[in-house]
């Protein structure tokens, strides 16, 4: 396996951390882990030549795809911990206002 199949193997398992992150609520991990990771993919596609890439043109469509499906799934978490987050100030609100 040369480099570059082994740092896009390396990034696929990243993925599927973040995902787990998500999965487990973990969401200060989460926010800290997807910068990382969005350094290491800065970082990957400038030691690779285009020719380099365009060989794995596939597995790079691949990731591409499933890093929407990651952003659409922390957007998503993310509108759902405001609304939670709204809640329970309207919440507190209503409590201080029965006292």
């Amino acid at each position: 396996m040369n480099n570059i199949k082994a740092k896009l193997e390396q990034i696929f398992e990243f993925e599927k951390e973040l995902n787990t992150l998500l999965d487990e609520e973990q969401y200060e991990s989460f926010k800290q882990q997807q910068d990382i990771f969005a350094d290491q993919l800065k970082d990957f596609l400038k030691k690779y030549s285009q020719s380099e890439l365009n060989e794995e043109i596939t597995q790079l469509k691949r990731l591409e795809n499933l890093i929407q499906k990651l952003k659409k799934r922390a957007d998503i978490d993310a509108k759902k911990l405001k609304q939670q987050s709204l809640q329970l100030q309207q919440n507190k609100k209503k409590v201080n206002a029965y006292k």
